[in-house]
């Protein structure tokens, strides 16, 4: 599936970043529900509460960015994700929604740090995305719990699970399958030389 996003529907940033408007996710949401309609009759366009929308891309414009826009982009792509999974914009298609929303704007982000990613097939993504979600919804954390601290993000001795924790897992799971390519020059991970 293409995305397609009109350039005056992306907001640019002083730092070079670009995050999304209203507009550009719920564009991606809904090239997202037209492709399920026509290849599975399944989907439903509308809007639950685009007020979170307004939020996201509010908060998004008002962090205070770090100089390392990797880091960065990474930021972006998590915030697009947690918010749209667990906090449910949408009528339908949430969790695919914050899936390919928050690869774009990584990617996009990324390719502005550097010009070569290499993208890794998450086998698992969509039970990692189902499981964020679950969170959301009822803040079950067993599941999701298991995910985290077998990622070794977090001991297993700390707190229960909390909003960042989900965040900090949900950065992790980015990094893991959006990654800066190795360059000539040198090694190069997650848009910075090692």
């Amino acid at each position: 599936m293409a995305i397609v996003i009109d350039e005056s529907d992306l907001e640019p940033m002083d730092n070079g970043l670009l995050i999304p408007t209203k507009k550009a996710l719920v564009a991606i949401h809904d090239r997202i529900i037209r492709e399920s309609l026509s290849e599975q009759n399944v989907g439903h366009y509308g809007m639950r509460d685009d007020s979170m929308l307004d939020y996201l891309c509010h908060k998004l414009k008002l962090h205070t960015y770090k100089e390392d826009n990797a880091a960065n982009s990474y930021y972006i792509g998590t915030e697009i994700f947690f918010q749209i999974a667990c906090r449910h914009p949408f009528t339908d298609g949430n969790k695919r929604t914050a899936y390919v929303a928050s690869l774009f704007f990584t990617g996009v982000n990324l390719l502005g740090v550097r010009n070569s990613l290499e993208w890794r097939k998450a086998e698992d993504a969509g039970k990692i995305v189902e499981t964020i979600a679950r969170w959301g919804e009822t803040s079950d954390v067993s599941s999701l719990e298991k995910m985290v601290f077998e990622s070794g993000i977090i001991g297993k001795k700390r707190r229960p699970l909390g909003e960042g924790d989900v965040k900090g897992f949900i950065n992790h799971f980015l990094r893991n399958n959006i990654r800066v390519k190795v360059g000539k020059n040198g090694k190069e991970k997650d848009g910075k030389k090692e």
